[in-house]
């Protein structure tokens, strides 16, 4: 799929958009399987995730052209073959959304805002999953 030599070179760009959003599981309110679930169903949080993805993969040296692979393989690497293709599905019939598209400019706020200061987490995540959760009974 892509040239001699660049595939390591996006493996460790996909290892590092993993890394990156395995920070933020780590501090989620909910297990990730039921971050997996909210993926496949939840405007703000798909959109968030794809934005998160989206800004990294647009900054990194690779082509244009190249993106959209690398993105659907930074979807298999964040949520397993099993369930990845439901998320990805869910995601791309979202784009256009309102909601969809302001988890999109979440994501990527928290990318930008972590790029200029290291110590500016990108938690945005976890304020979608408070702020949908006030009032439902679930301590968070």
């Amino acid at each position: 799929m892509f040239g001699f030599g660049k595939g390591k070179k996006i493996e460790k760009l996909i290892d590092a958009i993993g890394s990156t959003f395995s920070g933020q599981m780590m501090i989620l309110p909910i297990s990730p399987k039921e971050l997996i679930s909210l993926s496949k169903h939840d405007k703000l949080i798909s959109g968030y995730i794809m934005g998160f993805q989206l800004h990294i993969i647009s900054q990194s040296p690779f082509n244009e052209k190249d993106h959209k692979g690398i993105l659907l393989d930074s979807y298999f690497n964040l949520f397993g073959s099993y369930d990845a293709q439901e998320v990805i599905d869910f995601a791309f019939s979202s784009a256009g959304d309102k909601l969809f598209n302001s988890g999109v400019a979440l994501g990527i706020q928290d990318i930008i805002n972590f790029s200029k200061d290291p110590m500016d987490a990108p938690l945005s995540l976890i304020r979608i999953l408070n702020e949908e959760n006030q009032g439902d009974g679930i301590p968070f």
